[in-house]
């Protein structure tokens, strides 16, 4: 899986997108920031769905702080799933403070979030520290298409490492025996490899 949670960054200044009015004028650039994934399950859009199945989230909900609604530093881009699973959520309460003690939620631009989660080897998420572990149960981050989605792109990543060297590998002895009796089907198996590669780029975004 290709950097698991990364580092976002916000940019300088939201401008909106002309003629669309309300907070959801900033959703391309968000998504741009949020580099298309959901910032709390990590999920690409390509993944769940693609674009139509994704939202803009405020992060401290608009039911507590009314006078974020429109302010695009407090919209992130999330999935639907995650999205309806936050809702209002928010342990604090009337205050700005992401954490309640060890429940609330980390703040994706500001937050190193690989330093709270880790990634198990059966593609489940693995809470390191709180409030990740808040998170992980408030938002069911393990659902099982979750877990299946990450355990793909985890043997996607490892095909193509495979594939990779051996394609290197067989590329070598052809050059160095172009005349063996082998080199025709070492050559198709070449072949063979290279269309694999192009179709695990399918699956990894």
């Amino acid at each position: 899986m290709s950097d698991f949670y990364p580092k976002l960054t916000r940019r300088a200044k939201y401008l909106g997108t002309p003629k669309v009015y309300g907070y959801r004028k900033y959703r391309e650039e968000i998504s741009e920031d949020c580099q298309y994934r959901c910032v709390y399950c990590d999920m690409h859009q390509v993944d769940v769905g693609g674009e139509p199945t994704m939202e803009l989230d405020h992060f401290r909900p608009e039911s507590k702080f009314t006078y974020l609604v429109e302010e695009p530093t407090n919209l992130v881009y999330a999935c639907r799933s995650c999205n309806r699973l936050k809702w209002h959520d928010w342990p604090a309460g009337e205050s700005e403070s992401c954490f309640c003690g060890e429940e609330g939620y980390l703040q994706p631009f500001d937050d190193d979030r690989s330093q709270y989660f880790q990634l198990g080897q059966n593609g489940e998420i693995v809470a390191t520290q709180p409030p990740a572990a808040y998170v992980q149960r408030r938002l069911g981050l393990n659902r099982p298409l979750l877990k299946r989605l990450r355990l793909r792109a985890q043997l996607v990543v490892e095909a193509r490492q495979q594939l990779t060297l051996l394609t290197r590998d067989v590329e070598a002895r052809l050059a160095a025996q172009p005349d063996s009796p082998e080199a025709d089907l070492l050559k198709r198996c070449v072949d063979a490899m290279r269309i694999q590669l192009e179709l695990l780029d399918f699956f990894s975004v």
